[in-house]
């Protein structure tokens, strides 16, 4: 190997080792967010935005982090992003045990069944809502507790299976609800009235509805972290936000 060579490779070697530097020193970080629930998380003009996204990147930004690679997928991927995908995080998931590392809760989801007033619906509780056609998110089965999963999760009888599905995009399964398709939507109140007016321009959204709280608790979510140090440092981020009122001012901003 010629001298000339040699130096070239040593050249390349530092050059490398620099950029891995870099990036350590800058604590850049790959993150996955779901995609299409506004106001949490949406594509406008180019540009996605969103209380979920606000809140995880001044969270970070506290602590010295910025993203170097924001991806935007399904809830099916988006629970395995850290643990089978290589992720250092994966925003708006549950606990699970996979060895990695979870947050203090850091958004809330307050679901209800919606219907329209004038169909009359009797809804008073989760097992009513067998009885008609239904529609949710990607994974509302996992979300929304253990008596919801017991009639629509995995093992779902056929009958209630042919008038329940899940949507991974919520926009089509609020379409669904508007142009009759469905007769119950179970969805967040944020999500749906953002929808409801996003989708006046194509579809009639002017009925009146009635919101069945029959959920017992609000759903609430976390962001996973492949290390826990990464985790503790959102965390700190995180206090911080709700601390000063800079939390609340990002949901307000989405609010309007």
């Amino acid at each position: 190997m010629t001298k000339k060579l040699l130096n070239l490779l040593c050249i390349l070697v530092l050059l490398l080792g620099s950029l891995g530097t870099f990036k350590l020193m800058s604590k850049e970080i790959d993150i996955a967010f779901g995609q299409n629930r506004p106001p949490y998380v949406f594509h406008e003009l180019g540009v996605w935005k969103g209380i979920e996204i606000d809140i995880v990147r001044e969270a970070l930004r506290f602590k010295g982090y910025s993203f170097n690679n924001e991806i935007h997928v399904v809830n099916k991927r988006l629970k395995r992003a850290v643990s089978t995908m290589g992720f250092d995080a994966s925003v708006a998931v549950q606990q699970q045990e996979d060895g990695t590392y979870y947050s203090d809760f850091f958004i809330t989801y307050i679901n209800y069944a919606i219907s329209r007033k004038k169909d009359n619906l009797i809804i008073n509780n989760i097992k009513d809502l067998s009885k008609y056609t239904t529609v949710a998110w990607q994974n509302a089965y996992i979300n929304l507790g253990e008596e919801y999963e017991s009639y629509f999760g995995l093992n779902i009888e056929e009958a209630t299976q042919r008038k329940y599905a899940e949507f991974g995009d919520q926009e089509r399964q609020n379409a669904f609800f508007w142009i009759g398709r469905a007769q119950v939507i179970i969805v967040d109140k944020f999500v749906f009235d953002w929808f409801r007016s996003k989708l006046s321009v194509t579809y009639d959204t002017s009925d009146e509805v009635v919101y069945h709280d029959i959920f017992p608790s609000h759903t609430y979510y976390q962001v996973n972290f492949k290390n826990k140090s990464l985790r503790d440092d959102f965390n700190k981020g995180l206090q911080h936000l709700r601390d000063t009122g800079q939390y609340q001012e990002i949901i307000k901003k989405y609010l309007h």
